[in-house]
């Protein structure tokens, strides 16, 4: 029987629980392909200009959202990276 899950779990919970980013059994190949997911510098920007305006307390609704859409996707980078670099250290470790 499968474990039941709270309805408050945060959805980096669950993301957690599907990466496993401290499961390091990616290739090397994959780890290497995995550390060069990252945000380019267009995306940056509109993470500085959304943060500079939610210090001014004038982002709308769809900003707040787009905003927090940002913030789970650096979640799962952070995430995916933590598994990459685990990883890589085991593939060196194995050698």
């Amino acid at each position: 029987m499968a474990a039941k899950r709270s309805t408050k779990e945060p959805p980096s919970s669950v993301i957690s629980r599907i990466v496993r980013p401290l499961d390091g059994t990616l290739s090397p190949e994959a780890a290497h392909s995995i550390l060069e997911l990252k945000f380019d510098e267009c995306n940056l920007q509109r993470m500085r200009e959304l943060l500079l305006k939610n210090q001014d307390g004038v982002l709308t609704t769809a900003e707040q959202q787009e905003m927090e859409d940002y913030r789970k996707v650096g979640h799962l980078f952070d995430m995916l990276h933590a598994k990459a670099r685990q990883s890589l250290r085991r593939s060196k470790s194995a050698s």
